[in-house]
């Protein structure tokens, strides 16, 4: 008898082993320690705090994954570089995630400036590139099919905005203000707004520009002022748009201002404070959103960062280019599990070839931010709010 049970211990062995090494369960198998994913952003530039949020927001999600078991039970790693909003430097970050960290995806770069430079290596090297915060019009289309972004683009979420602005003060004639320096400033003021505005009858006075890291408006303010607008349409960083505004409110312009898709930071009121009330612009995300997973990262961006973040930001709620990120983050996750990534660094090409069909095929996802799918142009299709600085706090307005 003891002869037969061990026989059958062992055919029962046999057949778990079997299974073990067969099939879809071998294939989902994950090796290695960790799961490592790249995260590229401008810490190191007038951006620097918005940077330092989405960082936290990738640490969020990634602390997330791994405590319900990472991907396939191997941990998440994120590798965190500064680009300092360098186009040479951004290059350089995205090598080394490529060819050093042999990241399997990556979140960034944020500027699309950046992208501009990095996308098109992305397809050279094959490896995913994901903007969450690039905005300037056909980026991502101009470099398929390794080139993503689940950011809100330019076009689609402020020409809407840009109406409502207009119709709601009753705008006749304004000014145009932009970044010289700055790619999605410069597509956004002379290729979104102008036709926009021609749409609706209004009248452009005037186009101004300013260089990135000015610090005095008043020269281009008092030309400005003698043309009288209705209001401004201002596009450009968050930092040098809110000291412009305060400039405006200096020499006593108080005309309503329509800020580009980079209004839409915190850096805006951080520095605009009390000035930038009232300032309309367009997002793909409102962090007021009636979603429990929402409320739930808003409440843990605002806890953590009251000691992760620096003094000036610590404790303020995620803006649009976080919750882009920490979504980012969970698409990249999604991949890898319906593809069944191996981690296995013989199986590098693949994986990322998976991540990328991943990112491609993306359907009907149930993102906090919305319900997305992917574009073939690879941008994002989702929601577009009307948001205002209302009390210090970003809105959603009908």
């Amino acid at each position: 008898m003891k002869k037969i049970k061990w026989l059958s211990n062992s055919f029962a062995v046999l057949v778990v082993l079997t299974f073990l090494l067969s099939g879809s369960f071998a294939e989902a198998q994950v090796a290695g320690k960790s799961v490592k994913m790249g995260i590229m952003v401008p810490i190191s530039s007038t951006s620097g705090a918005d940077s330092k949020g989405q960082v936290m927001a990738a640490e969020i999600a990634r602390d997330e994954i791994n405590a319900a078991g990472g991907i396939g039970g191997v941990p998440l790693e994120l590798s965190v570089y500064d680009t300092r909003g360098d186009v040479k430097e951004a290059i350089i970050v995205f090598r080394k995630l490529a060819m050093v960290d042999k990241a399997l995806s990556v979140m960034g770069p944020t500027y699309s400036t950046e992208c501009e430079a990095v996308f098109p290596l992305a397809n050279e090297l094959k490896l995913v590139s994901v903007s969450p915060a690039s905005a300037k019009p056909g980026v991502a289309a101009k470099n398929r099919p390794w080139a993503f972004r689940d950011s809100g683009i330019a076009d689609r979420k402020l020409v809407p905005a840009l109406k409502k602005w207009i119709e709601l003060n009753k705008i006749k004639k304004v000014y145009i203000v932009y970044d010289a320096k700055d790619a999605l400033a410069k597509s956004e003021a002379n290729g979104v707004f102008p036709p926009a505005l021609k749409a609706t009858g209004t009248e452009t006075l005037g186009i101004l520009t300013y260089m990135m890291g000015d610090m005095d408006f008043s020269a281009q303010v008092t030309k400005v002022k003698q043309t009288n607008p209705d209001g401004l349409v201002i596009s450009g960083g968050p930092t040098e748009m809110a000291n412009f505004i305060r400039e405006l409110r200096r020499q006593g312009m108080k005309q309503p201002v329509f800020g580009g898709a980079q209004a839409y930071q915190i850096d805006l009121m951080r520095v605009g404070g009390k000035d930038v009330e009232g300032v309309m612009t367009g997002g793909h995300v409102w962090i007021g959103r009636p979603d429990p997973r929402m409320q739930a990262f808003v409440k843990k961006y605002q806890e953590r960062g009251k000691t992760a973040l620096p003094p000036e930001i610590a404790g303020t709620p995620p803006d649009t280019n976080q919750v882009a990120m920490y979504d980012g983050i969970y698409i990249n996750k999604l991949a890898m599990d319906q593809y069944k990534i191996t981690n296995r660094l013989e199986d590098l090409e693949k994986d990322r070839d998976k991540i990328r069909q991943g990112w491609q095929n993306l359907k009907d996802y149930n993102a906090i931010q919305a319900v997305i799918s992917m574009g073939a142009d690879g941008d994002i299709i989702g929601m577009n709010y009307i948001i205002q600085v209302k009390g210090g706090r970003f809105v959603a307005i009908d």
